[in-house]
This record gives structure tokens, C-alpha cells and sequence, in this order.
């Protein structure tokens, strides 16, 4: 197994996806706004951490034990973060959102690619895509094909299954 997934292999369900960012409040009125350049995959104790990197082309991964907030906001703006397993998920409730499989596209670096899936043991497909225009985009089949039909490289591209 690769070295970089060894955390996940004994907590290989996902309990939340997590994305980041600022809350601001204008009139009293709290805003969310959020960052996609980085999302966070929950897996037990341990965080599965993908960033667009590359000019919003590549996907760089790492496996941390907690959220980083690593970026510079306005001193009345507050660090926040959401939950949207219930939007990405079919099913939230982590009933069979065990990984079985991690698809790394066009892995360049030991820790970066052109894309990822994440196929769970309950049959459900996430695809993540790092070439959104504002970081990444979080999908099944259809996000795939979006990504396949406009990425450079796809005649020659690699394919890398890396199963948990």
C-alpha cells in the first residue's frame, strides 16, 4: 500500500467532509465565505487533505491528524468551517462510506496528481476535481466526464488504484 495512505487503511470510513474558511459579519448578519482550495476528508482521527495547487491544475494530498488554517484573513473576519457530507454523500450517516478504493490520475509526485476518486464500499463514486476556477469541485460520474472531456493530458494519462 502506498506509504502516504498507511493512517487511513485502519479508519477508511469517512465520518465528514469538511471545507474551510472566513465568517464576516456585516450588520449583524454572518456570512460564510468559504476557501476551496483546500477540502478535508474525515476518516476517524485522522484527515485525508487535498489542495489545489499548480494554478488550481493539480491535486496535492497529505494524511494529517488535524484542520490547518494556514491563511491570512482581515482581523475582524473569524476562521471557520463547515460540514457538507450531507450535500456530497449519499449516505451521510457513514453506513458503508468505508474507502475501498483511491484512483490517482496522472500522479506526477508522491504527493501530487492531475485528480482523484474515492470509490466507497457502498458503490458511491467521489471525484475530485482541482481545476474548478476556484479551487475544487467535489462530484460523482458526471463531475468525472467534466473533468475528462477539458483535461490536457487524457490520451496519455495514468492511472494509479490504490485499494484500502
Amino acid at each position: 500500500m502506498d506509504s502516504i495512505f498507511m493512517n487511513l487503511s485502519n479508519n477508511s470510513e469517512i465520518t465528514d467532509i469538511i471545507i474551510c474558511g472566513t465568517v464576516d459579519n456585516d450588520d449583524n448578519i454572518f456570512q460564510f465565505y468559504f476557501d476551496l482550495r483546500v477540502v478535508y476528508v474525515e476518516c476517524g482521527s485522522n484527515y485525508l487533505r487535498l489542495e489545489s495547487v499548480n494554478q488550481y491544475s493539480m491535486l496535492n494530498f497529505s494524511v494529517v491528524d488535524y484542520i490547518k488554517f494556514d491563511y491570512e484573513i482581515d482581523e475582524d473576519m473569524h476562521r471557520a468551517r463547515s460540514s457538507v457530507k450531507d450535500i456530497v454523500l449519499d449516505n451521510s450517516g457513514a453506513v458503508g462510506n468505508n474507502i475501498h478504493e483511491i484512483v490517482l490520475y496522472d500522479r506526477i509526485e508522491r504527493d501530487i496528481c492531475a485528480a482523484m476518486k474515492i470509490r466507497l464500499e457502498n458503490g458511491q463514486e467521489i471525484f475530485i476535481d482541482p481545476s474548478y476556477i476556484f479551487g475544487i469541485n467535489i462530484g460523482g460520474e458526471k463531475q468525472h466526464t467534466i473533468w475528462k472531456n477539458n483535461y490536457h493530458n487524457i490520451n496519455h494519462m495514468n492511472k494509479e488504484c490504490i485499494i484500502l
